[in-house]
């Protein structure tokens, strides 16, 4: 039997590797990991980038009809660059000054006053004969007291537990000196990007086309496919929300409900997640509401509730309509599955991701099939 001397080498050469690969992994997961801790501020930036150009274009597009001045339009790039990060800026610090300190002093607050609501609670409930007379049946003449006191460590325990988890967040993010260095960089990296979006778009092709000339046309092809998908997304999320927290504000002022612009800029900040975000805004707002009153935050959930199957099935689809272009089954698989490998930021990139990828298959299926009735109908 005569040997192929390609094989061999080819054999020895994949056994060489997977030693090698092996030997070297902890020192190959040490680089890895190095690499991609240095890469992530810039990953971040080109991320930050990406949203924000979504804004600029549009105030570029803006300054450019209103603007004639010949000088004037040359600066439309800095103004509009400018006028984009402003706007987030004011966004988040709005966010952060008016919100959180708000959100954790009612948590507090909540920690405080829970054993005597749950207290007034039962007793309200213990005026009613026929629960009176069922909690006697079931667990005897202190039933009632046994009740009262199992629910009240309960509610302390959990109110107590989640307050400390947020307060712990909310201090960890905003004093550690890495993370705001990380952002500074990141921000940095895309006004860099931003400012030059149009030169390494440029260079990106030339270097297909210099290196890989076959693979341009299916690049071009996927890269439309992934922005616009992208794109929409942003937009319509973006869109839904605003229409979301400011129905939320215009109800809760109707209904005088307390806290109305803390909970609709939450309501409105959470709906970005699709399916699952609004009713996360919603948990915080009867949370916020319970410290003032059991019964209105019962009655703001209600509200809520009804007010989000009224945009869903009237506003969303007539402004939104299908910018995400993915069924509702993938959706929910989507934010599952990126929630559980990235948290809400997972959340956010799964659905227009798996929607593109669902885009290219549904056309990469539609072109087979056309290619095959083509075949048919010539045979």
């Amino acid at each position: 039997m005569k040997l192929n001397r390609r094989l061999i080498v080819s054999l020895m050469t994949a056994i060489l590797a997977v030693y090698v690969i092996i030997y070297y992994w902890a020192s190959g997961e040490r680089f890895v990991n190095t690499v991609i801790a240095a890469a992530t501020p810039f990953i971040g930036g080109a991320m930050i980038a990406y949203v924000v150009n979504i804004l600029m274009s549009g105030y570029e597009n803006l300054y450019l009809r209103l603007v004639k001045n010949k000088f004037a339009r040359k600066l439309a790039r800095s103004i509009s660059l400018l006028l984009a990060y402003s706007t987030f800026l004011a966004l988040i610090l709005f966010l952060i000054g008016t919100v959180f300190p708000e959100l954790i002093s009612s948590i507090q607050s909540l920690i405080s006053r829970a054993p005597r609501d749950v207290s007034n609670l039962i007793k309200q409930l213990q005026s009613l004969r026929w629960i009176d007379e069922t909690l006697r049946d079931y667990f005897g003449n202190n039933a009632a007291t046994e009740i009262s006191s199992q629910l009240t460590k309960y509610v302390q325990q959990t109110l107590t537990n989640v307050g400390a988890i947020l307060i712990n967040l909310i201090t960890s993010v905003t004093s550690v000196f890495s993370v705001a260095l990380s952002m500074f960089v990141s921000l940095i990296f895309s006004a860099y990007v931003l400012a030059s979006k149009e030169r390494l778009g440029r260079q990106v092709r030339r270097l297909i086309q210099a290196y890989v000339p076959k693979l341009y046309r299916p690049f071009e092809t996927i890269r439309q496919v992934f922005h616009q998908s992208f794109r929409n997304f942003i937009v319509g999320q973006t869109v839904e929300a605003i229409i979301l927290g400011c129905l939320t504000f215009v109800g809760m002022q109707i209904f005088n409900f307390p806290y109305a612009p803390t909970i609709s800029v939450l309501i409105a900040f959470t709906a970005l997640i699709p399916v699952v975000g609004a009713y996360i805004g919603v948990t915080i707002g009867v949370i916020l509401i319970m410290t003032q009153s059991m019964s209105q935050a019962l009655w703001f959930f209600i509200f809520v509730v009804v007010l989000q199957q009224f945009e869903g099935n009237l506003i969303y689809p007539r402004v939104v309509g299908n910018s995400v272009g993915l069924p509702g089954m993938w959706v929910i698989m989507a934010i599952t599955i990126g929630g559980a490998l990235g948290g809400i930021l997972g959340m956010l990139m799964a659905v227009p991701f798996l929607a593109a990828c669902y885009k290219l298959i549904r056309q990469d299926v539609q072109r087979r099939e056309d290619r095959k009735k083509l075949i048919s109908k010539q045979t």
